[in-house]
């Protein structure tokens, strides 16, 4: 094990012998032997690569995408002789017994061109299991984009004793290696739910402070918890609907309330407030609901529909999360369209017959 110390002026070197049952006790004792007291540790490790380089990882298959089960061998362009006539090519790390194919395609954009079979799942995985092997590794095209075919076929193996399988290999052969999966994938997954949740639970009381100053701004406990209607439901029916389509809620679907709000509430702000102003100058119920659509009604319906458009140009994106936002926006700004005409003038209407 290597040692670098940079103690802001000039660089110190040191070196011990590596402990392969505990990388950590080497990197521990050699900065104690060195006596060092660093403010930070920057420490990386070679147990994977060399584990890689000498093929004392497990016996491993793989199941992936029909159609691409020989990437390993194609592997890419750049090799070490490139005009060599008879080139020494580098075994694979997965034998062409052990890669399987499963008949899917989802295409970079996330949809689903072929839908994964189970049956052919489970039968794939009866090879698998015939053949013995310690670890699995699954890799379809564009998992990273709608991973859920890649966690259905995880979810079948780990039913079948898989994953414990491999987990017993490593914890006799290599314990160093025999330890929970980490990385920037992990850590992006965790911010994601993390993310996800906190927005959605900060739009759920940011609509309830913004209803709440609309009971002040009103005057009115009951035109505040009648604009609540208009409000909530445009977010509620655009998930619903995405939910039906799609089925899935990303980070993009959840900052799309909080993103759509805005124009929701004033939207809202605007019928209402031209709503009051005929109520006060003696108009009746019906009337006001008149009056507040020759008033605004034509200029919510404009900017509802510039605002629609704009967002859809997203939808054109090839970025999951940037077409997921804006094919939601629109559609919560639509249905909000949709409240404000078709919802609110009658609940309005309802309510001042049942005062009077």
């Amino acid at each position: 094990t290597d040692f670098l110390c940079w103690d802001g002026e000039r660089l110190q070197v040191a070196k011990r012998p590596s402990t392969p049952d505990d990388p950590a006790r080497a990197v521990l004792e050699g900065i104690a032997e060195a006596e060092w007291s660093p403010d930070e540790v920057v420490h990386g490790s070679t147990v994977a690569t060399n584990a890689l380089l000498t093929r004392r990882g497990a016996r491993i298959a793989l199941i992936t995408t029909k159609g691409f089960r020989d990437t390993l061998v194609i592997g890419r362009q750049a090799r070490s002789e490139l005009y060599a006539l008879h080139p020494a090519r580098t075994a694979p790390l997965v034998p062409d017994s052990l890669r399987f194919e499963v008949d899917e395609r989802i295409a970079a954009n996330g949809d689903v061109l072929q839908a994964l079979d189970d049956r052919e799942v489970e039968a794939v995985l009866d090879r698998v299991a015939d053949r013995r092997v310690e670890a699995l590794a699954i890799c379809l095209l564009f998992s990273y984009v709608r991973p859920e075919h890649e966690r259905r076929i995880a979810a079948a193996a780990r039913e079948r004793g898989l994953d414990a399988r491999g987990q017993d290999w490593l914890r006799d052969n290599a314990p160093e290696l025999a330890t929970e999966a980490s990385g920037i994938s992990l850590v992006f997954a965790h911010l994601n739910i993390r993310n996800t949740k906190s927005m959605l639970w900060g739009t759920v009381i940011g609509m309830a402070i913004i209803s709440f100053l609309l009971i002040v701004i009103f005057r009115s406990v009951r035109l505040g918890l009648v604009s609540l209607v208009p409000n909530f439901i445009p977010a509620a029916m655009a998930f619903g609907v995405w939910g039906y389509l799609v089925g899935e809620v990303g980070n993009a679907g959840s900052i799309v309330t909080a993103i759509a709000f805005g124009t929701v509430v004033d939207d809202t702000i605007h019928f209402m407030s031209k709503y009051l102003k005929a109520r006060r100058e003696g108009l009746s119920a019906s009337e006001a609901v008149h009056y507040a659509f020759r008033s605004v009604g034509r200029p919510l319906f404009t900017t509802t529909m510039i605002l629609v458009l704009g967002f859809l140009v997203f939808a054109t994106s090839g970025f999951v999360i940037s077409w997921m936002l804006g094919l939601l926006v629109a559609l919560t700004i639509g249905f909000a369209l949709l409240c404000d005409f078709l919802l609110l003038p009658p609940l309005l209407i309802a309510i001042d017959r049942k005062t009077q």
